[in-house]
């Protein structure tokens, strides 16, 4: 990589640790390449480990950072496969992250690009956010009125009217509301009776009940864990 076939080591007592520093300059083709280095005594007689350093030369465009870049963190709300029901509003919050060089401010928006926008705003501001900092935006929407899966894309904008990575999506699972699932209980478990046996499951009706020597909020049915 263009050094020299040697430089000097400093002055270095047993013990101490030494700065070695080497100037190399990338190859002009793209690839990953490595450069090994050995220490030499006076005499010529190379000992210790061997040194080296390994980089990847990457296509000049590539190698420029993109001024607006963002990535996905999390869905806050509203995960992939979130059941609703037929014309149910909701709100689907996004955390992104600021990973270009950048600041967002209100001038930056989150647009709709394809598939179901169910209602919402062609696009939203995108939080203030600074470079390397993350940053959450919603989105407010209205279940189609049709069972099925549906989703919706959105996609960050910059003051220019340029898009930048990373597109952002939702997907929900519109259900029959006759078929709708009963909503999760929550409840201790396992229970133990009166008479020491433990159960695994329980149904609340959202009273206190007696059970063994207290109350329970509401358990009617248990099954044994067994």
């Amino acid at each position: 990589m263009n050094s020299g076939a040697s430089v000097p080591i400093p002055v270095t007592r047993p013990g101490e640790t030494a700065q070695i520093a080497v100037d190399l300059i990338a190859p002009l083709m793209v690839g990953s390449f490595q450069s090994s280095w050995k220490l030499q005594n006076a005499g010529g007689a190379f000992f210790g480990d061997l040194l080296y350093t390994q980089i990847v030369v990457v296509p000049a465009d590539a190698a420029k950072p993109k001024p607006s870049l963002a990535r996905f963190a999390a869905d806050v709300t509203i995960p992939d496969g979130t059941p609703l029901l037929p014309g149910q509003t909701f709100t689907k919050i996004w955390r992104l992250t600021n990973a270009g060089v950048t600041t967002w401010d209100n001038t930056y928006s989150l647009v709709h690009i394809r598939d179901e926008r169910m209602g919402a705003p062609e696009s939203v501001p995108l939080p203030e956010t600074r470079r390397g900092r993350s940053g959450e935006v919603a989105v407010t929407m209205t279940a189609p009125t049709r069972p099925g899966i549906y989703r919706s894309i959105w996609k960050p904008r910059d003051p220019t009217g340029n898009f930048f990575d990373h597109e952002m999506y939702l997907e929900i699972d519109v259900i029959d509301p006759s078929q709708r699932p009963l909503p999760p209980e929550k409840y201790d478990s396992p229970v133990s009776s009166a008479d020491g046996r433990r159960y695994s499951i329980g149904w609340r009706f959202g009273v206190d009940v007696p059970y063994g020597a207290g109350v329970h909020q509401g358990v009617d049915y248990v099954s044994s864990v067994n």
